[in-house]
């Protein structure tokens, strides 16, 4: 690894321009300690300890001192995440265990506490053993099946220690056997070249990322988020609406880098627990949409999601980012609305506030610092949730421009719909 950070920073380094860019350091290596994980071909394959991990970050470390910066993931963490991973039954008791003992949230850097999981993997030393050798025989996932044939995992980790490389069935014109079609439905499938001077390809038969500029048509879609739908994170929207899009037959343009991804624009997340009727998605698409696909996108979106409106967009269009309006419903009594509110008008970020009943107001707040959250200046104001109830807050609408800023409309562009 150290050769070939070197060589890369030699490469770096030949470039014109490279201190501007580089900084004080050349390079920042990211490392992470190898995880064997169910339904992959390392499935198998054991994880070194706790100290010979260490010991071989130590060494990369080491080998790239002088030219390149070196950053790693905890190997504590990777350990955990073996252990829980790997496991049968015995890992609910495991979690349990740690849960009872205080640990949560621990995919978090500042929450993770070593000394309870390692308190918890000493008294499974059984599953320790198990992370530690070579498995064989019948897996304790088995029952689960993904597609993917057992014999093509145990064939390509094979071929990893031999260091060959499956092809991409795709390209190659023929099946390799991995057991998720019948082997005829991936030659059906065109790996679309991409447009002269650009690099990249598409990596399925619904991605087309050779399309010139010129051509593409950028849309943006307004939507609700209601009931459950506010548990959701702004991670599952990203995943959620790139499915959708692609269910809905619609055809998206691609980025032209070494991993193609759709080109997705989202408005600014929405905090956890909060419900919405302003959330904004830009995509480019291949074709032009016709006035039906606000259905189309309905249809094909989970039940707590609605599709609002949707309209072409010029390309320099204004993105959604300046300021918010919220409504909270719920409030105790119309003492609590004059307090939030008489508390809310010195505040500065906070740009408007008005009563609309005695149990609810609307505020609007620029959007980015956190301690401007609604959430978090209702608790600066009444006092931890636990003590209270907690009001339902609905994000209503979403500005452009300056801090005066206007509505994110539909009507930026040709309208759709």
């Amino acid at each position: 690894i150290g050769s070939l950070v070197r060589a890369t920073f030699e490469r770096f380094r030949s470039m014109r321009g490279w201190r501007s860019r580089a900084g004080r350091k050349g390079l920042t290596v990211a490392l992470s300690p190898f995880v064997p994980k169910p339904h992959t071909p390392l499935e198998r394959v054991p994880q070194r300890g706790l100290e010979d991990l260490r010991r071989r970050l130590g060494l990369v470390r080491d080998s790239c001192a002088g030219f390149s910066r070196v950053v790693w993931n905890d190997p504590r963490q990777a350990v955990v995440e073996a252990a829980l991973a790997l496991g049968g039954r015995e890992s609910g008791a495991m979690l349990a265990m740690a849960w009872d003992r205080g640990a949560s949230f621990d995919a978090w850097d500042d929450r993770f506490d070593w000394k309870i999981w390692k308190s918890v993997l000493e008294e499974h030393p059984d599953q320790m053993e198990w992370i530690a050798r070579w498995r064989h025989g019948e897996l304790p996932w088995k029952f689960v099946r993904t597609g993917v044939d057992e014999g093509f995992l145990e064939n390509e980790c094979e071929r990893y220690g031999s260091g060959e490389e499956t092809g991409d069935c795709r390209r190659i014109g023929g099946c390799t056997g991995c057991g998720c079609c019948d082997g005829t439905s991936c030659l059906h499938w065109s790996w679309t070249r991409v447009a002269p001077g650009r690099a990249g390809a598409g990596p399925s038969r619904s991605v087309d990322t050779g399309a010139p500029p010129d051509i593409v048509h950028r849309i943006r879609i307004r939507y609700a988020k209601r009931g459950l739908g506010r548990f959701s994170s702004h991670l599952d929207m990203v995943r959620m609406w790139t499915r959708a899009l692609r269910r809905a037959g619609l055809r998206i343009d691609y980025s032209r880098g070494w991993v193609p991804r759709p080109r997705l624009r989202f408005g600014p997340p929405l905090p956890l627990g909060f419900a919405s009727e302003a959330e904004y998605l830009d995509a480019d698409l291949l074709e032009e949409p016709g006035p039906e696909i606000v259905d189309l996108l309905s249809d094909n979106l989970p039940e707590s999601f609605t599709v609002l409106g949707c309209s072409g967009l010029e390309r320099r269009a204004p993105s959604p980012d300046s300021s918010a309006l919220y409504r909270l419903e719920g409030l105790p009594d119309d003492e609590s609305c004059w307090r939030v509110a008489s508390g809310l008008a010195g505040i500065e970020g906070v740009l408007e506030v008005s009563l609309r009943s005695s149990s609810s107001l609307e505020l609007r707040t620029i959007l980015g610092p956190r301690e401007l959250r609604p959430d978090h200046l209702l608790e600066a104001i009444l006092g931890p949730s636990a003590d209270r109830d907690y009001p339902l807050i609905i994000r209503e609408e979403i500005f452009t421009g300056a801090e005066a800023g206007s509505p994110t409309l539909l009507e930026e562009g040709k309208e759709i719909r």
